[in-house]
């Protein structure tokens, strides 16, 4: 890119300019792609806190029903809790497919953007040989 912008006759200064266009770019992707994986991150931490308190609202409505010593009312509760059971048994199943796929994906999109990342990175480097050399 330098070699071609020095051969049609492009001053220094264009060839800099040119260079840390380049620069700028590769921290922008840098920066997007950062950005990227704090957000899946900050879902995540969500994501755990709601089960967990989930998790002990059913406990304390459990431990109700319990108190109750309502045989009749334990059967239901038991039996909705296993209907409950099964739905997020699937839910998790689902979430696990989905996971697999979108780290599939981001794996993707993460290789390509560092092979761009790379790629600029190396025209950089050339830009700036360029620029000692001249």
């Amino acid at each position: 890119m330098a070699k071609d912008k020095a051969r049609s006759g492009a001053s220094q200064d264009d060839i800099r300019e040119e260079a840390i266009n380049v620069a700028n770019r590769n921290k922008t992707l840098e920066q997007e792609i950062d950005a990227i994986f704090v957000s899946r991150k900050r879902v995540e931490s969500k994501t755990l806190k709601l089960e967990s308190e989930l998790k002990d609202m059913q406990a304390a409505i459990e431990q109700q029903i319990k108190e109750k010593n309502d045989p009749d009312m334990l059967y239901k509760y038991e039996q909705f809790f296993g209907v409950i059971e099964v739905i997020q048994a699937k839910e998790k199943e689902l979430k696990h497919q989905i996971a697999a796929s979108e780290a599939n994906d981001s794996q993707s999109r993460y290789k390509k953007a560092k092979e761009r990342v790379d790629e600029l990175n190396a025209q950089l480097r050339a830009v700036n040989n360029d620029i000692e050399l001249a």
